[in-house]
C-alpha cells in the first residue's frame, strides 16, 4: 500500500492530475480497497465494462429517436469496441501487461464520436459527455496541452487558428491541429519553392517537393484516421505540437 495510509487508487488519481478521477472511481466499492497494482487494474477495467454497457444502453435509447447513421454506429459498432477491448485487456492483464494496457487505451476510440453525433442532434448535457470532459476550472484544452508539453510557444503557435481556444474536445483539438500542420506545411513548400527558383541545387529541389509533399501528406493522412485520436490522450497532441514546430 502507498505511504501515510494513501489509498493505491488516489496515489494512481494524484498521478493522472484528473479532478474528476477519484469521483468516478469510487462508483466500485472495490476500487478503494484494492490491495495491489494488478487487483485495481481488474476492478477498473471491470467499471469499464460496466460504464460501456450503461453508456451503449443509453445510446440505444437515444437511437430509437434519431435513427441517424451516426448515432446507430454510435450505439452499436462503436460501444461494442469499447466492451470488447475492456474485455480483452481483463483476459491480457495475467500474462501480457502491454497488450493488456494498449487494449484498455483504445477502449476510448470513438466516444467522443459519439459525443458530437448528440451535439448534432442538440442533446443537452448527456450523460456520456462525461466520458470526455472539458478541462477543469476554465482551462481550455489547449492551454492544457501546452502546459504538458513546457513549450513557451506553443499557445503563440496555436492560436493562429482561432478555432483551436475554443476546441470544445480532444478529438476536436486534434483535428484543428492536424489542419494547421497542413496548412503550414503548404506554406513552409511554397516559401521553398520561390528558394528553389534561385538555388536550383538538388538538396534543396528535394527540399521543397519530395520532403514537403511528405510533411502536408502524412498531415493528412492523418486527418483521415483523427477519430482513432483517444480521449483523454493528451500525448498524442504533445507529438502534433512538436510536428508543427518541425515544420
Amino acid at each position: 500500500m502507498s505511504a501515510l495510509g494513501e489509498s493505491l487508487y488516489e496515489k494512481v488519481c494524484k498521478e493522472t492530475k484528473d479532478l474528476s478521477c477519484l469521483q468516478l472511481l469510487k462508483v466500485d466499492p472495490r476500487i478503494p480497497s484494492a490491495k495491489s497494482y494488478h487487483e485495481l487494474s481488474k476492478f477498473i477495467l471491470e467499471l469499464g465494462i460496466n460504464k460501456g454497457k450503461e453508456g451503449q444502453n443509453y445510446m440505444k435509447e437515444i437511437e430509437k429517436k434519431n435513427p441517424i447513421e451516426g448515432i446507430k454506429l454510435c450505439a452499436n459498432q462503436f460501444y461494442n469496441q469499447v466492451i470488447t477491448s475492456f474485455q480483452s485487456a481483463i483476459m491480457e492483464l495475467e500474462e501480457d501487461i502491454m497488450s493488456a494496457t494498449y487494449d484498455a487505451k483504445i477502449a476510448g476510440d470513438g466516444v467522443t464520436y459519439c459525443v458530437e453525433r448528440l451535439q448534432e442532434v442538440k442533446i443537452a448535457n448527456p450523460l456520456i459527455n462525461k466520458e470526455c470532459p472539458m478541462s477543469a476550472l476554465g482551462e481550455s484544452l489547449y492551454d492544457k496541452v501546452c502546459k504538458e508539453t513546457k513549450d513557451l510557444s506553443c499557445l503563440q503557435l496555436l492560436k493562429v487558428d482561432p478555432r483551436i481556444p475554443s476546441a470544445k474536445s480532444y478529438h476536436e483539438l486534434s483535428k484543428f491541429i492536424l489542419e494547421l500542420g497542413i496548412k503550414k506545411g503548404k506554406e513552409g513548400q511554397n516559401y521553398m519553392k520561390e528558394i528553389e527558383k534561385k538555388n536550383p541545387i538538388e538538396g534543396i529541389k528535394l527540399c521543397a517537393n519530395q520532403f514537403y509533399n511528405q510533411v502536408i501528406t502524412s498531415f493528412q493522412s492523418a486527418i483521415m484516421n483523427w477519430r482513432r485520436i483517444l480521449c483523454q490522450q493528451p500525448m498524442m497532441l504533445k507529438l502534433l505540437v512538436m510536428e508543427l514546430h518541425i515544420v
